[in-house]
């Protein structure tokens, strides 16, 4: 039987910030920048409300 591990990430609130992640040694990297911020803002507020009727779902 395969164990599952699910990991929360919290992105940095600061516009520039690295997060870096080490995950069964492979290295993940999430650079946040203003714009991509005010992006994914606006594609996020468009999925809940397509998504809105969905539990537990983003």
């Amino acid at each position: 039987m395969k164990r599952r591990t699910y990991v929360g990430i919290q992105l940095p609130d600061e516009a520039g910030e690295v997060v870096v992640l080490e995950i069964f040694g492979c290295h993940i990297q999430y650079t946040e920048t203003a714009e991509v911020k005010k992006k994914m803002e606006g594609k996020l507020d468009d999925e809940s409300k397509k998504n809105s009727d969905d539990e537990g779902y983003i």
